[in-house]
């Protein structure tokens, strides 16, 4: 599990916020905690499945910060995941065959 992912945690810096989620960042379910750091000028996003969730998790990013989303891909894989924009809102669909027991990888492409 830890392997192609080591470089992942290794070679990434905490981004700074206040809160104990990342600000901006919702995700149904809510037992799915999220953790943001940086990784060779991409935004990682890990979601921590606190629950060992196994249905459809779905992360929605609203506001400022997140309008500049270009993409979505799930690490160390890269798969890109389906984007939909609405209202202000970027939200995109983890499926079940796509979900790990504990910690789930999202690099961000920001324009």
């Amino acid at each position: 599990w830890y392997r192609p992912r080591k470089k992942l945690f290794t070679d990434s810096v905490p981004l700074r916020y206040r809160s104990e989620q990342v600000p901006g960042v919702k995700v149904t379910p809510p037992s799915v905690k999220t953790i943001a750091t940086s990784n060779n000028g991409d935004t990682l996003l890990h979601l921590v499945n606190m629950d060992g969730v196994t249905r459809q998790i779905v992360v929605q990013f609203i506001g400022r910060r997140w309008k500049n989303i270009a993409g979505v891909s799930l690490e160390p894989a890269r798969k890109e995941l389906k984007l939909e924009r609405m209202d202000g809102v970027v939200k995109t669909t983890i499926w079940p065959g796509d979900i790990d027991p504990v910690d789930i990888i999202l690099r961000l492409k920001l324009n």
